[in-house]
Order: structure tokens, then sequence, then C-alpha cells
């Protein structure tokens, strides 16, 4: 992680660089945790390490561009404006003396007088000559160097170079200042206006006020940000930075600087204030000392707990302890992170009113490089009111389930206080049919039997329902003979069958076992109801009961030529 990025996240978060690593498992961690509960945290928090480090990665770019530019600039400045001068300076003076050199040779060759004595002089002065002729040489070679390392730096930076000239107001724009904003080589002037209207009306004060107090030597160094408008009309974010030449009245004459476009940098940083306030926005943050000690709180941390900021940073977490969790429910947690590893659940906190509030947490120890925690960094969710919306759901089922119950039982007592009366009924109209009796009397006892035991059927009917909700149904199997069952069956089907017009078949499959293991009165029940629903919603053709082996289990299925039951009601 780049060290700009480390000092921004150990000022905002209190995060050392080293702890970043173990931190972003637990990140994702967190957000797989809370991404049934909150999405959109889950997306921010699992998403916040990759930005950092395309942060990072910018910050490493930029610093590299900038270490270029800032070497650029001091040999553009004082350092090479310095040198250059005296190479031009020393080329200068070497060529004057050459050339008086080069003057004395010519006359001293041309005197009459020169014999012998002379000849020496000659020698030594052609000797200067080619010392200087070789010094010149070297001085143009230097200059020729220094200028192409020059070059070479700001290609390398891939910055815009400017040059501007204090006293004729005018600038020169390098080919890449030109190429960076869109334009072509000849299409940008050398005023210093070609600069000042494509800043952004918004940045153009800050931007021209920083300049000048360069100028006047209220700053060591030009450098400011601002939006620069591209020949498209989009604006980019440029980094200008300078250095002004000045005279020896310490007045500025040149100020020479770059341009570095830093709109990548700027959108990053933008997404991570995005993201930040998304985490802010959705997420309760806090970090502790290895003490409890509450070392950072976000915004969200100090509107849900009631504690102004400044009555949070320093206090022990101990102050939102709701009283709810037993000591040992704090003892584990305390358990779990010291020993390095991450807690997540539930827990309630008491803000500063004394109103209680629940959380969905994650607790993350940071790592020092002993792998000894040093910090706690804990992120949460709200959940009060899934919390009150799922006490208000379980009291609500168990009010329902008490209603019920309450229900079936009465059901069961009065149909079964019902039934006991009207079993006697059933047992005079058996008694008073076996005594003699003229036709009109017999067929009124037998409508009344026939009454009866229908309505002994719809409560024995309703005990039935009523057992089943109150969960006291009782089943006793035993070993009968299906086909005896079935007989029975037939016997009483087929006369209601035929008295509606239908026709009634039994099919029985010839593997069928001599006996089976049920309870033949929850068959018998069944079969019936089954039968009566076939009769009910047949209007023509026929109804059949048909038994098969299927494995080490006998299969029953009632078959008709009815509207039958529709696939909603047989899902339910």
């Amino acid at each position: 992680m780049h060290r700009l990025l480390e000092r921004q996240i150990k000022r905002t978060l209190g995060i050392e660089a080293a702890a970043w690593d173990a931190l972003v498992e637990r990140l994702r961690q967190a957000a797989d945790d809370i991404a049934d509960r909150d999405g959109e945290l889950g997306r921010v928090l699992f998403g916040l390490p990759t930005l950092l480090d395309r942060v990072g990665e910018s910050y490493a770019q930029q610093e590299r561009d900038l270490a270029l530019v800032r070497r650029s600039l001091e040999l553009s400045s004082e350092e090479l404006t310095g040198a250059n001068e005296k190479l031009r300076q020393d080329a200068e003076s070497s060529a004057r003396a050459l050339s008086a050199l080069q003057r004395a040779f010519d006359a001293t060759r041309a005197s009459p007088g020169n014999a012998g004595g002379d000849q020496d002089d000659l020698v030594a002065i052609a000797e200067q000559v080619a010392s200087l002729t070789r010094e010149q040489e070297r001085m143009r070679a230097a200059l020729a160097q220094s200028e192409e390392r020059f070059d070479l730096a700001m290609r390398g930076a891939n910055d815009g170079v400017w040059d501007y000239n204090v006293a004729t107001r005018t600038v020169y724009f390098s080919p890449r200042w030109k190429e960076m904003i869109g334009e072509a080589e000849h299409d940008v002037g050398n005023s210093v206006e070609e600069w000042s209207s494509r800043l952004h009306p918004n940045d153009l004060l800050r931007a021209t006020t920083a300049l000048q107090d360069h100028l006047a030597g209220k700053t060591p160094h030009f450098e400011t940000v601002f939006r620069f408008r591209h020949k498209k009309g989009h604006y980019l974010w440029i980094l200008s930075r300078g250095l002004a030449v000045r005279d020896a009245q310490d007045q500025a004459v040149r100020v020479v600087g770059t341009h570095s476009d830093i709109s990548q940098r700027m959108e990053l940083e933008r997404h991570l204030e995005q993201f930040k306030a998304a985490i802010d926005e959705h997420a309760i943050v806090s970090i502790t000392d290895v003490h409890g000690k509450i070392t950072y709180a976000n915004s969200k941390f100090s509107s849900i707990s009631g504690y102004a900021m400044d009555e949070l940073i320093g206090q022990n977490h101990r102050i939102l302890k709701s009283g709810i969790h037993p000591d040992s429910f704090y003892a584990a947690i305390w358990q779990t992170i010291s020993s390095g590893h991450t807690w997540a659940g539930e827990m309630c906190n008491r803000a500063k009113d004394g109103s209680l509030y629940w959380v969905l947490a994650t607790l993350a120890p940071m790592l020092d490089d002993n792998g000894l925690p040093y910090q706690y960094i804990a992120i949460r969710a709200d959940i009060t009111q899934s919390k009150l919306h799922e006490a208000e759901l379980r009291q609500a089922k168990e009010d329902a389930e008490a209603a019920s119950k309450t229900k079936s039982e009465f059901l069961a007592n009065m149909s079964h206080e019902i039934r006991t009366p009207m079993n006697g009924v059933l047992g005079m109209l058996n008694l008073a049919l076996d005594t003699p009796l003229n036709p009109e009397q017999h067929e009124y006892l037998e409508l009344a039997h026939s009454s009866a035991d229908a309505l002994l059927a719809i409560l024995n009917d309703i005990l039935d329902f009523s057992k089943i909700e109150a969960g006291r149904l009782d089943v006793h199997p035993e070993d009968i003979n299906p086909r005896l069952l079935l007989d029975e069956l037939t016997r009483l089907n087929e006369p209601r069958c035929r008295d509606k017009g239908l026709s009634f078949r039994l099919q029985l499959d010839g593997t069928l076992p001599e006996y089976i293991h049920a309870d033949p009165v929850r068959v018998r029940q069944v079969l019936i109801n089954l039968m009566s629903n076939a009769l009910k919603f047949t209007a023509s053709g026929e109804i059949r009961l048909i038994a098969r082996r299927d494995g080490d289990f006998v299969r029953f299925e009632v078959s008709d030529t009815g509207i039958g039951i529709p696939p909603e009601k047989q899902a339910s």
C-alpha cells in the first residue's frame, strides 16, 4: 500500500498498514455476513479493498511522475538556468579569447622582424588556441547534454511544460502540454490568456491567486489543482507546479512549471469518498484500542447512540452495555477477538437516553507484526426494526397458536360431549326398529336413524379435525386383511353408486399380501371420504376402488370420471 494512502487511512481510521491485509479478509467476511440483511452495504464492504488498491496505485504512479517533474523543475529553474548561463558565458569568453589569440598570432606571423625567439611564443599561442577550442567544444557538448536531460525528464514524466516570461507576459507551452488538452501545435498561442481562459470559472480565482502569491515571494513554490477545459469541452483535473527564477533584486523574471493530468486520481478519490459516505450512511463504525477505549467513531455511531463525538472518543465501549446479555456473552466475544479471530453476531446496546437498539456486528482485530491485536475495528448494522418485527411476529404466532389450541380443545370436548348422547339416540332407534311397527312408523324411524348416523359422522369428523389441530390425533396400527376391508367398502358404496346411475368396480392386485399393518379406522375413514367426494362430483361414468402392491407398501386409489381436483387444490 502506498505510504500516502497508509497515512490517510491511519489518520482517518487509526489503522496501521501492517494490519491492512488481515483487515481486507475480515471486511470481505463482514460483507458476506451482512449481505443478506443489507445488500448495498455488503457490496460497499466487499468493493472497498479493491478501490483502495486502485487509489494506492494511482498515488504510486503520481509520485513517480512528480519525482521526474520535481527533478526536471530543479534543473529547469535555478540550477539549470545558472548552469546553462555559466556555460554560455564561458563559451563566449573562450570565443573572445580565441579570437584575440588568433589576431595576435596573425599579427606576429605578419611582422617582418619575426624570427628565432618569437618561434616559441608562436608555439605557446598555438597550444592555447587548441586548448581553448577543446574547452569550447566541451562546454557546447555539456550544454546540449543538459538540454537533452531536461527534455527526456519531461517526456518521461508525461507532463506538459510551461515557461512564463513575467516581463513580456508570454508563455512557452510544450507540445505535450498542448496534446494533453487535445490541441495541435499551431492551435495554441503564447499569451498567458491561453492558460487563464481554459480554467474552470470556479477555479480561476484560486489558481491565479496562487500564481501571484508565488511571484510576490509569499510561497516557496507554485502549486495548485484546478479543472482545465479540454478541446472537446470536458474538464481535466490538473496539478500544476512551478518555480520562479529571480534576478539579483529577488524579482521573479520567469516561472517554469508543469501540468500533470490527475483526473484518474481525482475520480478514484471521488469514489473513495462515495464509499465512505455509503458506509457512514449504512454502517456504524468504530475503532478501539486493546482495552476497549474508543479511538474512532463515525457519525452513524454518534447518531444511533445519542452521544456526541467528543463524548465517545476516549470512553470505553462499556458505556453502551445494555444489560440484556450475560457477562459470559461479552467474555466469549473478548476471548474470540483477543485471540486474533473475528466475531460476528447480534448484540443489544443502550443509547445515551436509555433506549435499547440492536445491531448486527462484525468485530475484527488488527494484528501487529507479532500477530497480536493492537486495536479492534467494529462494523455494525442497525437491526432494531427487524428485531421488533420479529418479536411482533413471534408474539402473533404464539397468540394464534394459543387461540387455535383453545378452539381445538373446545371442539374436541364439545364433539365428545355431543357424541355420547347421539350414541344413546342411535341405540334407542335400533331398539325401536326391532319392535312391531307399521310401515309408516318404520319409515319415520329409518329416516331418524339415517339422520342420526349422518350427524354422528359429522361429529366424528369434527373430533378428528380438532385432534389434528391440537396435535392429539392417535393412530393405532394392527394387522388387518386388506381384502376384507375393501369388500366392506364395496358393499357400502356400490348401492350408492347404483342409485346415482354410476358403475362401481373394485380392482385388486393379485400380489396383495394377506395382511397389512395399519390403523383400520383411519384407512376406512380416508377411503370413505375419498369415495364420498367421488360420488359427489361424478355425474356419469364410473368409480373405481383400486388396491395394488407398491414395494413393501400397499397403495389405495380412488378413481372417477368426474371433474377432478384442480391442481392448485392438489398442492394445498
